[in-house]
């Protein structure tokens, strides 16, 4: 009976890499067995574009590996995740349910356990929502001058983000601008800062405040009283 020649073809290169992986295994498995405690980043795959977290219990998972005492040694931090598919996920509070089957371990150990197993996730979904920007004026100016009018570029920005954090917000952004020491009309970068991290703002160009500044005006003193020449 002939064999097929895809068993044949290279048959001294597949019969020596076939001898060096079973005295691997057997180096490997002769070795005395131990237990090693790593805790791993947890990573969420497949969420829904549509979706974000809002408040993940725990951003680390907490395992326990056996194997060869060689590979426990080895193992690192750095070779260790815990991946949690949420493909097909709808929003609101749900349970998720870890398991050994979510850990990616580094080859020849196993996992053991790991905690916790469950986790309390808020999935909503992501809303976009016009904020107003709204100057709030910081500092003073030079002596003599006045401040009449504050423009700001852009006047509204877009906000993406959850929407328990954009729905419950009065649609205005307070922007700080620092008037210190300004003497005359002048136009001043703006440092636009995220209200909330899980806030994306949507800028496009340059943003600035033009300041328009005029001399303050002189309060009118009353007539001095002439002095009557009899007295």
């Amino acid at each position: 009976m002939m064999l097929p020649r895809w068993i044949t073809r290279n048959w001294t290169l597949k019969l020596t890499a076939l001898v060096i992986s079973l005295g691997l295994y057997i180096a490997i498995t002769g070795q005395p067995q131990a237990e090693v405690g790593l805790t791993a980043p947890l990573i969420f795959r497949g969420l829904p574009s549509n979706l974000v977290i809002v408040n993940a219990q725990l951003r680390r998972i907490h395992v326990r590996l056996s194997g060869p005492v060689d590979l426990v040694s080895r193992a690192s931090r750095t070779d260790l995740t815990v991946q949690l598919n949420l493909a097909g996920a709808a929003p609101g509070r749900q349970e998720v349910n870890l398991s050994a089957s979510d850990v990616q371990a580094p080859f020849g150990l196993r996992v053991v356990n790991l905690w916790p197993t469950a986790l309390q996730l808020n999935l909503q979904p992501m809303v976009r929502r016009w904020l107003r920007l709204e100057p709030r004026v910081a500092g003073q100016l030079a002596a003599g001058s006045h401040l009449v009018l504050i423009r700001l570029v852009p006047e509204r920005v877009l906000a993406i983000g959850p929407a328990s954090y954009l729905r419950g917000q009065a649609g205005v952004l307070p922007v700080t601008v620092n008037i210190s020491g300004i003497i005359a009309s002048t136009r001043l970068p703006l440092n636009i800062r995220n209200p909330n991290p899980m806030v994306r703002l949507r800028l496009t160009g340059q943003s600035y405040a033009t300041l328009l500044v005029q001399p303050a005006r002189q309060p009118k003193l009353p007539p001095a009283k002439r002095r009557s020449p009899y007295r």
